[in-house]
């Protein structure tokens, strides 16, 4: 039985359109890929003040027979500002269509006896670059998250993608290259600079300055982390698993950040449930003070189940848009639920010093 969704601003896990069996591996977008063949192929890069996403997904095997182009589309790549429309040159035979509610535009890659591949091409609104790392990092933990590999941390970001050059641009273009089942397709190529892009974004003025917060008394830090600003545990109780909260600062896209919070919990990688869903959460997002500014309460759950997952996520704009300051809770439902009134008594209470 799904979850209702009720004054607590929980979104239920969406009903499967299929899999009747229940028991197949994760499949991508229209359910026909099994993760251990699934790979991604993509680039990130900013271009007319916008963040562009080129992305193939399909089977491993398939886009390794286009792979050897993709470099070169990507450091020539360029649209129409105003139509968003690709108007550089592509490798023969590939053609430009027109995109959806997703993206803006779809290339057809043709592959000899097969189907041909499909690319999106999609932007996103951009932050300066002086915070380009930070962007770059939610991005790429999205789609690692689509083939099920674990989130990276600001310091282990450019290790995991290749640098790619794009003339009249001071940031590069970075690939991603990624299999399901966690094992890396393609490996960066160390000969190729990744020049004038500082390993670490400025500090902003908010990070110059100290967290300061009281801390409710079951609460315990630990160790913040790269790319955290705080970190805690919440002990378990009865044999129950530990809860952990970890503050930090990344682009407020509530949107994208909803769908890769979403694929956390639900597990799922299908773009039109994804979008209905985080479309849910926003709408439903409780209006909460935090830092003495107006805040947004998120929460979504895998279950009923008094141990199913749960993520509840306090997002607080900051002094420095579209950065925003980001309290996640992962727990169990009953922990979540009983932690809430401890998480915006202790939200209230953080402050820069």
């Amino acid at each position: 039985m799904a979850p209702k969704v009720d004054t607590e601003f929980v979104v239920a896990p969406p009903q499967p359109t299929r899999n009747p069996m229940g028991s197949q591996p994760p499949m991508m977008s229209g359910g026909s890929i099994p993760m251990a063949e699934k790979r991604i192929l993509g680039a990130i890069f900013p271009l007319h003040g916008m963040g562009y996403f080129l992305k193939i997904t399909d089977r491993i095997d398939r886009i390794e027979k286009v792979a050897g182009q993709f470099d070169s589309v990507v450091a020539t790549f360029d649209v129409d500002p105003q139509t968003k429309r690709p108007v550089s040159s592509l490798p023969e035979g590939w053609t430009v269509g027109p995109g959806d509610d997703f993206a803006d535009a779809k290339i057809a890659i043709p592959i000899q006896g097969e189907k041909p591949l499909m690319m999106t091409v999609t932007s996103l609104p951009a932050p300066p670059l002086s915070d380009w790392d930070n962007y770059l990092l939610a991005q790429v933990n999205r789609w690692r998250g689509q083939v099920g590999l674990s989130e990276l941390s600001l310091e282990g970001l450019k290790e995991s993608l290749t640098p790619i050059a794009r003339s009249g641009s001071e940031v590069p273009a970075y690939v991603f290259d990624k299999k399901g089942e966690g094992s890396s397709v393609l490996s960066p190529n160390p000969s190729t600079p990744a020049t004038n892009n500082p390993k670490d974004p400025p500090a902003t003025p908010e990070q110059a300055r100290k967290l300061a917060y009281d801390l409710p008394a079951n609460w315990s830090e630990l160790p913040a982390r790269p790319f955290q600003l705080a970190a805690f545990r919440i002990p378990g109780e009865n044999g129950s698993s530990d809860g952990e909260i970890v503050v930090s600062e990344a682009i407020d896209s509530p949107l994208e950040n909803c769908k890769m919070w979403a694929q956390q919990i639900l597990k799922v990688d299908d773009p039109a449930v994804l979008e209905q869903f985080s479309a849910k959460m926003i709408e439903q997002a409780e209006a909460i003070s935090a830092m003495q500014r107006e805040a947004k309460l998120y929460s979504i759950r895998s279950s009923d189940a008094s141990d199913a997952s749960c993520l509840t996520i306090v997002t607080i704009p900051s002094e420095k848009p579209p950065q925003a300051v980001f309290v996640k809770m992962k727990s169990g439902l009953r922990m979540s639920e009983e932690q809430k009134s401890n998480l915006l008594s202790f939200v209230k209470t953080m402050r820069w010093e």
